[in-house]
């Protein structure tokens, strides 16, 4: 099984479903490992349709540009959370402040009024 790269795609031939090619060599590397597992043929971790390694397909797919954006949307998602989280802040601190004007501005014309 080779890689299609550093991030690289894997797809099973059987099934159609496509894996990381990390996690996919992880599950095949632990599924040898296990004695049961041995002799009996390896299985779609979706669907768990049988597959051998011969039927794992490299994706000539560089996930580097999609990882990127997300990454990018993930930190522009956290930074507008932050901004409006601040705003609320801010006018939650405004009220508070407005509310305390008006309670001193009664104070104020109560003792003007004596």
């Amino acid at each position: 099984m080779r890689s299609s790269g550093p991030r690289g795609i894997t797809m099973l031939k059987t099934c159609g479903h496509t894996f990381c090619f990390s996690c996919l060599s992880t599950f095949i590397q632990n599924a040898r490992q296990s004695r049961r597992n041995r002799r009996r043929n390896l299985k779609c971790m979706l669907c768990r349709a049988p597959f051998t390694q011969s039927e794992v397909l490299p994706l000539k797919m560089n996930l580097n540009p999609i990882v990127q954006a997300i990454e990018h949307l993930e930190k522009s998602i956290e930074g507008h959370a932050n901004i409006k989280e601040e705003n609320i802040n801010f006018k939650m601190q405004n009220d508070s402040l407005k509310a305390r004007m008006v309670e001193l501005k009664m104070k104020t014309e109560r003792n003007h009024n004596i």
